[in-house]
């Protein structure tokens, strides 16, 4: 159960696991133990239940579906990674979870993608290799201190021999909902510092997805509406 208060109003919120969480594994940075980045998507898809109270004492019910994820590593982020695109698309029993990661020269400057597909609570594809994903649709933010090239999509595709399961999928941005520039939040001193390492910028869509999963005859296709997730820090 979550809550959250203001003066404004208080929510109230019992997330529940429609999906069992999966863990693509842990990226050892180098050859130290200590250097590393570890993801687990905690809640592929999350129902959530509870109530917006407001301070008149208005009370509204909620009702809907989400996703949680948790990240962590022990090294800057400008050595982790210059971007990392992350999108979730929810539909009737089909859930996907895609994910790509460009690191910095000192981890060799290679792409990282990881793809999840769930049917109900079973997990049908969990993949870093052998996922295939392209970009199109740049538009630059020249207000930017690192003067990003922001994707306006993308398609996927992977396939696995073992189970004859064949994913492909295409993501568009339907429009930009949040666009933070993490240098304008601190002060002059710290974004100094700050700056000579990393520019970090974040910048949320509301795009639209279609996603077709096939295995043998079995051939599900699905689309919708969610949220693509892209930060760059150099």
């Amino acid at each position: 159960t979550l809550t959250l208060k203001n003066e404004a109003a208080e929510i109230s919120l019992t997330l529940t696991n429609a999906a069992t969480p999966v863990r693509p594994g842990r990226m050892q940075l180098d050859s130290s133990a200590d250097d590393f980045f570890d993801l687990t998507v905690t809640g592929p898809r999350v129902r959530a239940s509870g109530t917006l109270k407001s301070a008149k004492g208005d009370e509204v019910a909620l009702l809907g579906e989400g996703f949680s994820r948790h990240s962590y590593t022990q090294v800057p982020t400008h050595k982790l990674f210059r971007s990392w695109m992350t999108t979730t698309g929810l539909w009737r029993n089909l859930t996907f979870y895609i994910s790509m990661m460009h690191t910095p020269k000192g981890l060799g400057g290679g792409a990282v993608p990881f793809l999840a597909v769930f049917e109900g609570d079973k997990l049908l594809v969990s993949a870093v290799e052998g996922v295939d994903l392209r970009y199109f649709g740049y538009k630059r933010d020249d207000r930017a201190a690192g003067k990003f090239r922001v994707p306006g999509g993308f398609r996927f595709s992977y396939s696995d021999k073992k189970t004859g399961i064949t994913v492909s999928g295409r993501v568009e941005r339907k429009k930009l909902v949040n666009r933070f520039d993490v240098l304008e939040t601190l002060n002059k001193f710290d974004r100094f510092i700050v700056e000579r390492f990393q520019k970090p910028m974040q910048y949320r869509q509301l795009v639209r997805w279609k996603l077709e999963v096939t295995q043998g005859k079995d051939s599900k296709k699905a689309s919708g509406e969610g949220l693509s997730d892209y930060s760059f820090v150099n």
